[in-house]
């Protein structure tokens, strides 16, 4: 299975940029939405951690820098965002009829997924990926097509945050096979979170959960 840190966006190979974590989904991404996210993912109140290695990709800065400026995105398999989409439907009516959201985590488990990675745009550069040798670097022509799937650690939830915020952001139709779950799923964030979702306990407010 091919690395993510063997993309670049330069042809040359003594330029290449070492590799670090970054994080996928930013504080930025979680403007406005974050209540409603962690809401419909069934997480307690204020639980939401952009810093856990769930959300973390392993890439060179300049890739990092394509997926924070929204011009590539991660995409899981479609059934799996199709399972995610009714998981999020699920809890939507849960919390307006009154009962408890089930936690994202019943839903998908913390481990490995496949993604592949797709452009919001409908045009954009080329990127070069290193061979098994490391020694020569593969021209990969946009839209990327030829890349082979990803096999990450990266949680499925906050990869279709951040690909759904950018195809919305973009006004991006590209690739609808990704671009519509991914539209979809992140459509259900922009709503606000109904006041008896919560109950309080403590003096403070939690979410109505089923862990």
């Amino acid at each position: 299975m091919s690395s993510l840190a063997s993309l670049s966006t330069s042809p040359d190979i003594e330029k290449l940029q070492p590799a670090h974590h970054f994080r996928l989904l930013q504080d930025e991404d979680m403007t406005g939405i974050y209540h409603a996210l962690e809401h419909l993912w069934g997480l307690p109140r204020g639980s939401v951690n952009l810093f856990t290695e769930s959300n973390l990709i392993y890439v060179r800065a300049d890739i990092a820098q394509l997926f924070w400026s929204q011009d590539i995105a991660l995409a899981p398999a479609t059934e799996l965002m199709i399972k995610m989409r009714s998981f999020l439907e699920s809890n939507n009516f849960a919390a307006h009829d009154g009962y408890q959201c089930s936690s994202c985590f019943g839903c998908l488990s913390l481990q490995e997924y496949e993604y592949k990675l797709t452009p919001i745009a409908e045009h954009g550069p080329p990127l070069y990926m290193l061979d098994s040798t490391g020694s020569e670097l593969q021209k990969i022509e946009f839209p990327y097509d030829s890349l082979p799937a990803f096999k990450l650690d990266l949680y499925p939830f906050f990869a279709t945050a951040h690909g759904g915020a950018a195809f919305l952001d973009k006004r991006s139709n590209h690739h609808p096979v990704y671009s519509r779950p991914l539209r979809s799923i992140y459509i259900f964030y922009c709503h606000s979170v109904p006041r008896w979702a919560y109950t309080r306990r403590d003096g403070k407010e939690h979410l109505r959960i089923n862990l």
